[in-house]
């Protein structure tokens, strides 16, 4: 090995002194001397090379050369080893820095402990952001598995989830698409389609004001209507119910937009308020603010009533006693077999708006119906979850009978998703999706 070393030192040296002469030589004035000199030297090292070739084997110099190659690969992969260590080191403090700091924050009302490691990478990416709105914005990401969810919504989920950290994650979501991260009457949409069964109208979804429904003049009590198909189905109800000995009867169905404002302020009620005789047009701006908040929570604005639809009907009584009646009691129960839904149930009026209506039901479709039932959500929240995603996509959808919709585009997802999921449930989906 000495040898084959002494061969390759020598080897060099000649090739040094080649390039040496070479350059002595270009720097003659004679371009022929140059040529001559150059020619000289390049024999002299050729006879070298040559007496070093016949001193060492053809083996030799391989085995060298191929050792030499080793040699620079175990350096260049010791060099990216280093470097590869020095980056985890580097990631490492990160990493125990990051948690340090997402662990003082586990007090969170919001923080959830399989989350953990989520919240360390997130934070590692977004140093700028602060542990706690970390802790937000990955619980929020993790909902993006949600069929309901929207992108476009982003940080109104994270700016509602801050500041309700009781509210279950993917109601966050939910009461965010209905508008509930706003106060009602605000950020109001209009309604695109007033005439699809599947219509919401509430105190975020606004119904034009010379909109009338096709085919609402269909009578089901007296000189009251709705329209055909609710018509029918509130007949079938009526007399299913008859068969059980029961009575149900319509005290109020469809009702204009004009009609609708003059419920609001009735006159009847601006005296109950106000304990006086006091005229709508005589009302200044903060005693109309104080009306509203009274009288928001049990009638409708116009534009934002159902009953302006068509499809909704107060059945015997508008009195909260009503639910403890048997007509009450098997309405609750029953309604929904004939394509009714009790709209405005009891503990839900945070999302809902208004207060409990025993006697009010709304019309739209018994397979819609069944679901909303069994689901135990309101119409907002099933709207919200099942309804609006589709439409957002392909309004056209909403052109639909309220089976068909449910059948192409409900009944899947909602198998799914019907039931509240607790957050470990949105956290395994999030892992497997």
């Amino acid at each position: 090995m000495k040898e084959i070393r002494k061969y390759v030192l020598k080897r060099s040296s000649i090739y040094v002194t080649v390039f040496t002469l070479s350059l002595l030589s270009t720097s003659c004035g004679k371009k022929e001397g140059a040529i001559i000199s150059a020619s000289r030297n390049n024999n002299i090292a050729t006879s070298h090379i040559d007496l070093l070739d016949d001193e060492f084997s053809e083996e030799d110099k391989e085995k060298e050369e191929f050792a030499l190659k080793k040699s620079e690969e175990r350096y260049a992969d010791y060099k990216k080893r280093r470097e590869e260590a020095i980056e985890q080191k580097i990631k490492q403090e990160l990493y125990e820095m990051c948690s340090t700091l997402i662990h003082k924050e586990s007090k969170m009302f919001q923080y959830i402990e399989e989350n953990h490691e989520q919240y360390i990478d997130f934070y590692i990416q977004n140093k700028s952001m602060s542990p706690k709105d970390v802790i937000l914005n990955v619980n929020i990401k993790n909902c993006e598995v949600l069929p309901y969810y929207n992108n476009e919504y982003k940080d109104r989920y994270v700016t509602y989830h801050k500041n309700n950290p009781e509210i279950p994650i993917d109601k966050i979501i939910v009461y965010v698409n209905i508008g509930l991260d706003t106060p009602f009457y605000s950020n109001t949409k209009d309604i695109e389609n007033p005439y699809s069964d599947l219509i919401i109208a509430n105190k975020y979804n606004k119904l034009p004001a010379d909109f009338v429904p096709n085919g609402y003049d269909k009578n089901i009590d007296r000189d009251l209507s709705i329209k055909g198909i609710a018509s029918e189905a509130f007949k079938e109800m009526k007399q299913a119910a008859k068969e059980e000995g029961l009575y149900i009867s319509s005290v109020s169905a469809y009702r204009s937009y004009n009609y609708q404002e003059s419920v609001y302020w009735r006159q009847s009620k601006l005296d109950e308020f106000f304990s006086s005789s006091k005229r709508r047009k005589n009302l200044s701006e903060e005693q109309i603010k104080e009306y509203r908040a009274w009288r928001d929570n049990v009638s409708a604005r116009e534009g934002h009533s159902e009953h302006q639809t068509g499809l909704a009907v107060d059945i015997n009584s508008t009195s909260e006693s009503f639910a403890k009646t048997p007509e009450g009691k098997w309405l609750a129960d029953n309604s929904y077999k004939y394509g009714y839904i009790l709209r405005y149930p009891k503990g839900k009026e945070h999302i809902t708006g208004y207060d409990y209506e025993p006697w009010h039901f709304r019309y739209i479709g018994v397979k819609m119906a069944t679901a909303v039932y069994e689901s135990g959500l309101t119409y907002d929240e099933f709207h919200a979850m099942f309804i609006e995603p589709i439409l957002r996509k392909d309004p056209k959808t909403s052109e639909l009978s309220s089976d068909d919709f449910y059948n192409l585009h409900v009944e899947k997802v909602f198998n799914q998703y019907a039931s509240p999921q607790t957050e470990e449930e949105l956290i395994m989906t999030s892992k497997t999706r």
